[in-house]
C-alpha cells in the first residue's frame, strides 16, 4: 500500500474512540433510523438509508458552516423537499477551494479548543515498554448466561511486543501462564492495560 500512500491502522478492541469518525456516523444513522418508527424494521431498514444519506449530505455542519455536498461536490444538494423554484438557486457555483480552506481552519480551531478542554483535567499517562508484563482488561465474556459480576476483570499476564502510535500496544499472552489453549494476541489501548506484579508467597 506504500505506492498508493495508504496508511493502515490496527484498531484496539473495545475502544470506540479508536475508530471515532465511523462510530460517530454510525450513531447518527442509527438515531435517524429510530426516529422513523414503525416504517423501519430489521427487514427493510436499508431501504431508508438513501433518505438518511440525503439528509446528512444536505445538512450544514455546526463547525464547518457548510454541507458535506458543498465541500465535496461544490454545489448544494437538491433534496426531495426542495421546491422547483429553488433548484436554480442550488445550481450556483461555489468556490470550493475557498470553502474547504475556511472549513479546515474552523475545524483546526475547534480541535485545539477541544484538546484544551479534554487535557485540562488529564495527567500524563504511564507508558509501557517492550518486554513489560501486563494484564489486559476483559472487554467481552462468553455468552454462557453466567453472572458477569464474578468474571475476572483482567486476563494475562501478557507481554508487550510492540509499541504503536496513539497510546496503543500489541501484546501477546505468555504460553507458560495462560490457561487457554490459544494464547491471546492483539492490539490494546493504554487505558485497558495495567502492570502485572508477582506476589511473594
Amino acid at each position: 500500500m506504500d505506492d498508493r500512500a495508504i496508511r493502515l491502522f490496527t484498531i484496539a478492541v473495545g475502544l470506540p474512540r479508536e475508530n471515532g469518525q465511523a462510530e460517530r456516523l454510525n450513531k447518527t444513522v442509527l438515531d435517524a433510523l429510530a426516529t422513523m418508527g414503525t416504517r423501519t424494521t430489521s427487514n427493510n431498514w436499508d431501504s431508508n438509508i438513501v433518505k438518511i444519506q440525503q439528509g446528512i449530505n444536505s445538512t450544514k455542519h455546526r463547525i464547518t458552516k457548510a454541507t458535506p455536498s458543498e465541500l465535496l461536490l461544490g454545489y448544494k444538494l437538491q433534496t426531495d423537499n426542495d421546491m422547483p423554484d429553488s433548484v436554480a438557486e442550488n445550481e450556483e457555483l461555489i468556490n470550493v477551494t475557498k470553502l474547504r480552506k475556511e472549513a479546515a481552519q474552523r475545524l483546526e480551531r475547534n480541535r485545539l479548543k477541544q484538546d484544551l478542554l479534554f487535557n485540562k483535567k488529564r495527567k500524563t499517562p504511564k507508558m509501557f515498554q517492550v518486554g513489560d508484563l501486563v494484564l489486559t482488561k476483559v472487554t467481552s465474556v462468553p455468552g454462557n448466561h453466567e453472572s458477569k459480576k464474578l468474571q475476572p476483570k483482567f486476563r494475562g499476564p501478557s507481554r508487550v511486543v510492540e509499541i504503536l502510535p496513539n497510546d496503543r500496544y500489541r501484546v501477546k499472552e505468555d504460553r507458560n501462564t495462560t490457561r487457554s489453549s490459544r494464547p491471546y494476541e492483539g492490539v490494546v489501548g493504554l487505558e485497558s492495560l495495567k502492570y502485572f506484579k508477582f506476589h511473594d508467597n
